[in-house]
């Protein structure tokens, strides 16, 4: 949940500065705070920004006006100045309690989750029962893979107030992650009872359906959500799935090539979404198409968005599915060399692709501090072990299926339907193999 927006309606600063009496409350600084709130209304954030800063000016003791500053300054995603200005309020007024929840959106969307679950917990300490800010500490903690305490705070937020479907739809999310496949269906009904043309909530009610082994209401769920928005090509990508796994391979194929037509057309070639190009490359490499997964992880190493360090492994196996290992050994160490990045986990991994430590020492090393994300790097270690397991020179198909079963074992939803395991999987199982290369 990085980059998490405020979400602070247009009319919230005015109705503040009214709960805080008249203009005469501001004294000097009365005229540009009026001004300020107008522009506000009109969502002009730019100009109230000179009003305010003018306001602070003539009352350079008044918290309010700081507060008022900072909400600009976050409406404009310019977030370190907001943060100061939040920071100056609650130094002039500790117990403001909008400028601290101001503040804790403000640190969420800049990444800093500690930060925000510790506002949380002082605005919590005052109203241990407000619904809003027990969900909007469950999202901080759910971002810090705090995944039990962050389903708690959900459960609390809407016991407290049933119709917050934020809450429903998070603690939805979390329980797909978490593997509670019945209690996200349950969640994500409940969402589409309030709201049914909830696309999101259909996709993901359909990934807790099919972990279930329900296929045909999550297929009709997934169609459900192609109908909503013909243009997003994720409903597609996730059905054409299950029709590979289910024997239709015709279906499968013909539904991808719709899907990617559709994207093609909802956005210019000249800016290509990298990470629809990786979700493409990926089901390409599923079904065997080797040629025609390599070319659509170039063009979306190349886009604005590009998926980064995975559309990067992706190609190193596909290289060394296409048999040219000695190339994606290569490729692989040629990026390490330049890397500046600190992701330890990611390069744990390409160390083991490229040969630098054994499958013993990687499964080992598939720990943290989380047990969820254990759980994750666990499943993640076993695919990957899997996969240059099945494809390496020995093509020992007795360990793969070992390694493969043991990813699907952790019940993770994005390896029980959608992704490699399964379909390498369910080839061993029928004796044949993987698809041949179709491009």
């Amino acid at each position: 949940m990085a980059g998490m927006r405020l979400v602070i309606g247009c009319c919230v600063l005015a109705a503040v500065a009214l709960a805080q009496g008249n203009q005469a409350d501001y004294g000097a600084a009365a005229p540009h705070v009026a001004a300020g709130i107008k522009l506000v209304q009109k969502r002009e954030y730019k100009a109230a920004l000179e009003h305010f800063s003018k306001a602070i000016e003539a009352e350079p003791n008044m918290a309010q006006l700081f507060g008022f500053r900072g909400y600009c300054h976050a409406q404009l995603a310019q977030h370190e100045e907001a943060l100061a200005d939040f920071d100056k309020g609650l130094v002039l007024a500790p117990d403001d309690d909008k400028i601290r929840r101001s503040r804790a959106q403000t640190k969420g969307a800049m990444g800093d989750y500690a930060g925000a679950e510790k506002d949380y917990d002082k605005l919590l300490a005052g109203t241990p029962s407000d619904s809003g800010l027990l969900s909007a500490r469950g999202s901080m903690l759910a971002a810090q893979h705090m995944y039990d305490k962050a389903l708690t705070d959900y459960t609390n937020a809407i016991d407290q107030n049933p119709g917050n479907m934020f809450a429903v739809y998070r603690r939805g999310m979390l329980r797909l992650g978490m593997a509670d496949f019945k209690g996200a269906a349950k969640d994500f009904g409940g969402v589409l009872d309030r709201n049914p043309d909830h696309q999101a909530a259909y996709a993901l009610r359909a990934s807790a359906l099919l972990a279930l082994g329900k296929l045909a209401r999550g297929m009709t769920d997934l169609r459900t959500a192609q109908l909503i928005d013909a243009k997003d090509p994720s409903p597609s990508m996730a059905l054409a799935r299950v029709y590979w796994q289910t024997g239709k391979h015709d279906k499968a194929i013909a539904l991808v090539d719709k899907a990617v037509a559709r994207s093609d057309e909802a956005r210019a070639e000249s800016d290509p979404s990298g990470h629809v190009l990786f979700t493409h490359a990926r089901f390409r490499f599923d079904i065997g198409q080797n040629g025609k997964a390599l070319a659509l992880i170039e063009k979306a190493l190349k886009a604005k968005d590009n998926p980064g360090e995975y559309a990067r492994l992706y190609r190193f196996l596909i290289h060394l599915k296409a048999g040219a290992r000695e190339r994606a050994v290569k490729d692989m160490n040629a990026y390490l060399a330049k890397r500046t990045g600190d992701d330890a986990w990611f390069l744990k991994i390409a160390h083991y692709l490229v040969g630098k430590i054994d499958a013993k020492a990687f499964l080992a090393a598939a720990v943290d501090d989380n047990q969820h994300r254990t759980r994750e790097r666990k499943a993640e270690a076993d695919w990957y072990v899997g996969a240059m397991t099945l494809m390496g020179p020995d093509q020992d198909r007795a360990t793969a299926v070992k390694h493969f079963q043991a990813c699907l074992a952790s019940k993770l939803v994005q390896y029980i339907e959608y992704d490699s395991s399964a379909v390498f999987l369910h080839g061993l199982k029928e004796g044949g193999g993987e698809p041949g290369d179709g491009g």
